[in-house]
């Protein structure tokens, strides 16, 4: 049986960092198809999960350049039914719970969660 590949959008804001020669990369997951490509490389960025900061994978420069743009100041908009953050106050975005996939809020600042319709 083959993968049936179907498109989709992303809703989220990702987290990425630059990728730096030195860097620890104890527990970020490379693709064999990057790592056969030589990363990590200059460019690459790692990314991870926003609602669980240990699940961390290489993304390679050229796709990085191909589907992401730095979010720049308060180019966020607030969706109506985001609640301010209970600890700080900020921002927060739709994310999920990495171990129940159930959807939840996150602040932006300090990546606390609350459920949604809390």
């Amino acid at each position: 049986m083959e993968f049936e590949f179907k498109l989709y959008r992303r809703k989220q804001i990702a987290e990425l960092a630059d990728w730096a020669p030195g860097m620890d990369l104890t527990g970020v997951s490379i693709s064999g198809a990057d790592a056969k490509n030589g990363s990590p490389l200059l460019g690459d960025k790692i990314a991870r999960s926003s609602g669980n900061h240990d699940d961390r994978w290489l993304v390679a420069a050229d796709y990085f350049a191909a589907n992401f743009e730095e979010v720049v100041g308060t180019e966020i908009e607030r969706k109506s039914e985001a609640p301010d953050c209970p600890k700080c106050g900020g921002l927060m975005h739709e994310g999920f719970d990495p171990v129940s996939s159930k959807p939840m809020w996150v602040c932006f600042a300090d990546y606390s969660q609350i459920a949604m319709g809390e």
